[in-house]
Formats: structure tokens, C-alpha cells, sequence
């Protein structure tokens, strides 16, 4: 007869440690009440009861962490004091102090212990949106300034980087950031010195700031604020240099590889002449890319490809370097002078746009020589000449091998 019993217990104990269990994985939940969809009483839901969150304590970060849980943006207001009416049933929660950064209000520091009445429930306003305006003396770059409890205000620049750039341009009807800046709010502005967004986070899919990871906050450490530089037109940041490629005699065509442009600029579309990785016939080939916007803007870049028997003229390897030369101030132009091209083997023909000796006026020329050997195979040799009467810059060296 014992050993029944304790088989009976045994059942009982299990049986209550099932349900225990089984309360302890509910989730508590979240709602607003006695307002609209956005605002309203904070009340929470543990182990199926209904309750409410005690004022005290209650600020902007922890009424941003229940927008965000209830699929809000951002928070305008946090409310105390029973602003949207007394609720029923139990506080369960008082002191709630989060950071800003939690994923639920459950992940915040709180008391359960309380003396609190329903005259301090607290209540939260959501908002969807975060208008935003940029602050400068170009319509394209400036401070970012967002606005909130019907002012406007800067945005620290603590984590400010391209990508939160790249989306507050956006934002802003541009196609792209050019640049993520910092400063101080201008004097002449009529912005709030008080920081509204800190600590901002985005990820690079947002359509809007509002739905990056941020804090508010009352000031901005080092007075430091975010800014960018937007731009309306696509912007090609690398494109493929010109390619030479040597193959055995036998070779007539040969497969090349590159790597592809990088565009910046809301490109929607892009097209090219020929395929990475497709074959190319001895000689010269041009690729170009396409490019075209959203808003219709095109930009397009180009390279060459030259596919070239391995014992053809090699022009790059001798090409004279770019060359810098200093005018006199009563003067517009000058003799310059290079070493020459060693185009010894180029037993077919030469041509060239300029001579060593020249005449060459202010500003910057584009030298070209041509190089034809026997077997019809030709190079280019590029370089520029720079002449200038105080400050000049240096011109570039470029060659491009070719064939006919």
C-alpha cells in the first residue's frame, strides 16, 4: 500500500512541476489601453493577468522601448501621473529604467516590489515617423535635423557613419551620401541646442532614420552633430584598368576576367558591351558599362582589353612618365621635353600626338604614342604634360595595348 501511495505522489509532484513549467514559458505581453492605436495606458500581461506600470521613474527611453515592441518607430512622449486614465487590477511593474537598446520592455531593469496607486499609471505617445531636414549653406550637404515635440533638433554624432549617411540621404530625396560629416550647429539656425537621436545604428535596408537602432537623449557628448553630403547623380568609384593580356602564337582568342565597376547612386539597371569572362580576339576591344538611376540619371565607364601574341611590342614598359613644368609669369607657354619612347622593334610604324620639345600652353596635355610592330599588333603609350605658373598638379601615365 506504500508503494502505491509514493507512486501517487510521485504523479502529483510531476503533474505540478508540467504546469509550473508550463506558466513559466508564457510570455508577458504588452498593450496600450484607453487612448488609440498609438498612445494610451502602458498595461502587461503576466501569466495571463492584466495589469499596470508604476510612474515612477518613467522617462522617453523606456516609452521608446514599448513603441518599438509594439511595432512603432519611435516614442514622442513618455506620460505619468494616469494621464490616460486609472487602470485596473495589479502594478506589476515600478522603477523601469532601460537604456534604450533593449529588445523588450521585459529586458529593462524593474521592481516588482511597489507602493504605488493607479493615479501613477504610466502611458506612452508612438509615432510611425521622423521628419528630418538637412541645415546648411547647400542644399546638398548640411547638418541633419530631426524634428520631435514640434521642434527641431540636431543628431548627436557619437556613431554617425556612411551607412546611417547613405539613409538620411535617402530620406531626403537624394540618391546616395557622398560623405558622413560632423560639426557644430550653425548660430544663425533656430535648432535646439538639446539632442534628440544618439547612438545610431542602421543596418543600410532602412527607408527612413526612424527605423535604425538609436537612444534620445538630452545632450550630445563633445557637442559634436551629424551631417552629410548628399548627391542627386550616380557615382562610378572604381573602374577596371586597361588590360594586356600575352597568349601563345597558336592563341586567337582568349577568355579575360575583370573586376566589375562599383556604382554608387540608386542604380536600378546596368548593361555591358561584353560578359566578364568571355573571349576576346588578338587585339584591341573596348568594354564599356552602362549605367542609369532611378531618376534617369546615366553615367557609363570604359577599359580596354588586348589580347596580344606573348613576343608583340610591350609600349607600357617604356613609356615616359607624366611630366610637370613650371612657366614664368609673363609667359603662356614652353618647350618640354621627355626621354623619348624606345620603339626599336616597332619595325611597322610610329605615331605620336607631341614630340619631345614641343610647345606646350598652361594646362594639362594628353600625350599618345602609337607603336605598330611587323605583325601588325600595335600599343599605346599615354602620359600627360602639366604646365602651370604657380601651383600645378601632376598629370597621370596610362597605356593601352592594341591590335589590328
Amino acid at each position: 500500500m506504500s508503494s502505491i501511495l509514493v507512486q501517487v505522489l510521485l504523479l502529483v509532484m510531476l503533474k505540478n512541476e508540467v504546469n509550473c513549467s508550463s506558466l513559466e514559458s508564457q510570455e508577458p505581453e504588452i498593450r496600450l489601453a484607453d487612448g488609440n492605436e498609438r498612445q494610451g495606458r502602458v498595461e502587461v500581461n503576466f501569466d495571463g493577468e492584466w495589469g499596470t506600470i508604476c510612474g515612477n521613474g518613467w522617462d522617453i527611453l523606456d516609452a521608446q522601448i514599448v513603441c518599438r515592441q509594439l511595432g512603432f518607430l519611435f516614442a514622442e512622449k513618455a506620460k505619468i501621473g494616469a494621464f490616460f486614465g486609472e487602470g485596473n487590477g495589479r502594478v506589476f511593474m515600478d522603477e523601469v529604467t532601460c537604456t534604450g537598446t533593449e529588445g523588450t520592455l521585459f529586458d529593462c531593469q524593474y521592481s516588482k516590489h511597489h507602493n504605488c496607486l493607479h493615479s501613477e499609471d504610466a502611458g506612452v505617445v508612438c509615432s510611425s515617423a521622423l521628419d528630418i531636414r538637412l541645415v546648411g549653406d547647400d542644399e546638398t550637404r548640411g547638418l541633419i535635423e530631426v524634428y520631435f515635440e514640434r521642434r527641431w533638433g540636431p543628431v548627436c554624432a557619437d556613431t554617425w557613419d556612411n551607412i546611417a549617411a547613405e539613409i538620411a540621404c535617402r530620406q531626403l530625396g537624394y540618391l546616395h551620401a557622398r560623405e558622413a560629416t560632423k560639426g557644430s550647429i550653425p548660430a544663425w539656425t533656430e535648432s535646439s541646442n538639446d539632442t534628440l537621436l544618439s547612438s545610431i545604428k542602421c543596418k543600410g535596408d532602412e527607408i527612413t532614420l526612424s527605423e535604425c537602432a538609436y537612444v534620445i537623449l538630452p545632450n550630445c557628448p563633445g557637442q559634436e552633430f551629424a551631417g552629410v553630403i548628399c548627391s542627386e547623380w550616380l557615382e562610378i568609384i572604381s573602374c577596371p584598368s586597361d588590360i594586356h593580356l600575352s597568349v601563345p602564337p597558336n592563341v586567337v582568342k582568349a577568355p579575360v576576367v575583370w573586376s566589375k565597376p562599383i556604382v554608387i547612386g540608386g542604380m536600378v539597371s546596368t548593361t555591358c558591351s561584353h560578359e566578364l569572362g568571355s573571349l576576346f580576339d588578338i587585339g584591341l576591344t573596348e568594354v564599356t558599362y552602362n549605367f542609369k538611376s532611378k531618376t534617369g540619371d546615366e553615367d557609363s565607364c570604359s577599359f580596354y582589353v588586348a589580347v596580344c601574341p606573348a613576343d608583340c611590342y610591350n609600349a607600357r614598359q617604356y613609356c615616359p612618365s607624366s611630366v610637370t613644368q613650371e612657366v614664368e609669369a609673363n609667359t603662356t607657354t614652353i618647350r618640354v621635353y621627355w626621354s623619348d619612347l624606345m620603339y626599336s622593334k616597332c619595325n611597322y610604324s610610329v605615331w605620336k600626338s607631341h614630340s619631345s620639345g614641343d610647345e606646350f600652353s598652361i594646362g594639362i596635355t594628353e600625350v599618345t604614342y602609337k607603336c605598330t610592330d611587323s605583325k601588325f599588333v600595335y600599343s599605346l603609350c599615354k602620359f600627360t604634360v602639366n604646365v602651370f605658373k604657380a601651383e600645378g598638379m601632376y598629370g597621370r601615365s596610362d597605356d593601352t595595348f592594341a591590335g589590328q
